[in-house]
């Protein structure tokens, strides 16, 4: 195998281990908003007699 061809093999592993790795934590912090929607919770509608 050319020296070119491990070292490429060996980058592109780490690489998928690191996506792994940031997939792994992101998940675990919850999902978060995506732009332009606000934190602030909604009042449920309340039945009135």
């Amino acid at each position: 195998m050319r020296r070119f061809t491990f070292i490429t093999l060996v980058v592109l592993f780490l690489l998928i281990v690191i996506a792994a790795v940031f997939k792994w934590n992101g998940g675990r912090e919850g999902r978060r908003p995506g732009p332009g929607v606000t934190l602030t919770p909604t009042p449920s509608p309340s039945a009135s007699p």
